[in-house]
C-alpha cells in the first residue's frame, strides 16, 4: 500500500478539442488529487519522525479518505477531527476506519477553530497527535504537490494544450497546476463553493513564480456551495458515467466539467483543453438517497456500482 503515484500512459478523449486527464485511474481508491497534495507533507511528517497525525474534515471528506490510505501506506497512525457532534457513520468514514483512520467528532463551534495554531496544539496533546494538517491537505507544500499533475499531463499529450481545467475547492490542486504548467498555457479553475478570498490565497501560493501559466477564475451559475447539488446536475453526472464510462462526484468534477461546457470553450477550433478529473469517487456514494429520490434508478445503481467497485466498497442498508 505503500504507493502514490504511477505514471499514466495517455488523455482520455471527450470530443475534438477536451481530453481527460484521468487522476482517479492511478491513484489509490480513486483519490485523484488528494494523493497529489498528501505525498510531500507526509513523507516530510516521517521523515521529522512523527508517528501519528490530525487532520480536519467532515463527515464526507474525500480528503480524510485519502489521508487514512496514504497514511496507511506510510507506517502512519492518522487522526481525524471530524465536524460535528453528531457520531456520524457512513461507507467513507467506515471504510477510512478498516485503514486506520481514528475519528474524533468536534462540536461545529470548535471545528471554526481549526486554523487556531493554539487550539490545534491542544488538540493534537489530548489526543496523542505528533502533528497535523490542515483541513483538506492545503498548504504550501501540497500545492509543491499538484506541480506535477501539470507536468505529468503535458508529457503525455499528443498535441501541446492550450488551456488545463479544474475544479476548485480550497484553491491548492489550481495553485500547483498553475506552477507546473508553462507560459502560453491558460489554467482556468472552477469555484465549487462561494469563497470571496479564494483568488486571493491562490494568488499568494503562486507567488512570482517564474515561467508559469496564465490562470483565471471561470464563472459559473452552479450551485456554489459543497455539497448542494441539483437534479440538473445529477443527471449530467449519471449521463457521464452512462454515455462515456467516467465517474464523476457531483461536488467537484460533475460541477466543473458541465460548466466548462456551458463556457463553449470548446467550441473554438484552436483550442486544445485538458480537464484535470481530481478523483474523489468515494464521494459520489453519498449521493445515494438523493439519486434514488430525483433520476433515473437504472443508471443510478450502474453509477454507484461502478463506483464502489473502483473504491472497493461493499454496498451497505
Amino acid at each position: 500500500m505503500n504507493r502514490f503515484v504511477d505514471t499514466p500512459t495517455e488523455l482520455t478523449v471527450f470530443n475534438e478539442s477536451i481530453r481527460i486527464f484521468r487522476t482517479e485511474q492511478f491513484t489509490l481508491a480513486g483519490c485523484g488529487n488528494k494523493e497529489f497534495k498528501l505525498k510531500k507533507n507526509l513523507l516530510a511528517i516521517k521523515r521529522r519522525g512523527c508517528s501519528s497525525v490530525l487532520s480536519f474534515g467532515g463527515a464526507w471528506s474525500n480528503h480524510l479518505h485519502a489521508f487514512s490510505y496514504a497514511c496507511e501506506g506510510l507506517g502512519l497512525t492518522a487522526m481525524a477531527a471530524v465536524r460535528g457532534e453528531e457520531q456520524v457513520s457512513n461507507e467513507l468514514l467506515q471504510d477510512a476506519v478498516k485503514h486506520g483512520l481514528k475519528v474524533h467528532y468536534l462540536s461545529r463551534t470548535d471545528y471554526r477553530l481549526r486554523d487556531e495554531g493554539t487550539f490545534v496544539e491542544r488538540l493534537c496533546a489530548s489526543l496523542g497527535c505528533d502533528t497535523w494538517l490542515p483541513e483538506g491537505g492545503s498548504n504550501e507544500m501540497a500545492v509543491e504537490g499538484c506541480k506535477s499533475i501539470a507536468v505529468q499531463l503535458n508529457n503525455i499529450a499528443a498535441t501541446r494544450p492550450t488551456h488545463i481545467v479544474v475544479a476548485v475547492g480550497t484553491g491548492a490542486t489550481l495553485a500547483g497546476i498553475i506552477c507546473g504548467a508553462e507560459e502560453p498555457q491558460q489554467v482556468i479553475g472552477v469555484p465549487v463553493v462561494r469563497d470571496d478570498r479564494l483568488e486571493q490565497q491562490v494568488a499568494e501560493w503562486v507567488g512570482s513564480s517564474a515561467g508559469c501559466a496564465g490562470w483565471t477564475m471561470l464563472k459559473t451559475a452552479l450551485p456554489q456551495k459543497y455539497g448542494k447539488v441539483d437534479k440538473s446536475l445529477l443527471d449530467f453526472v449519471l449521463q457521464m458515467h452512462d454515455q462515456h464510462g467516467i465517474i464523476m462526484d457531483p461536488v467537484y468534477n460533475g460541477k466543473a466539467f458541465l460548466a466548462l461546457l456551458d463556457s463553449k470553450l470548446d467550441q473554438n477550433p484552436y483550442n486544445k483543453i485538458v480537464f484535470v478529473h481530481t478523483g474523489g469517487i468515494v464521494g459520489c456514494l453519498g449521493f445515494k438517497e438523493m439519486l434514488a429520490e430525483l433520476c433515473d434508478t437504472g443508471m443510478a445503481n450502474r453509477y454507484l456500482a461502478d463506483a464502489r467497485s473502483m473504491v472497493n466498497i461493499s454496498e451497505t442498508g
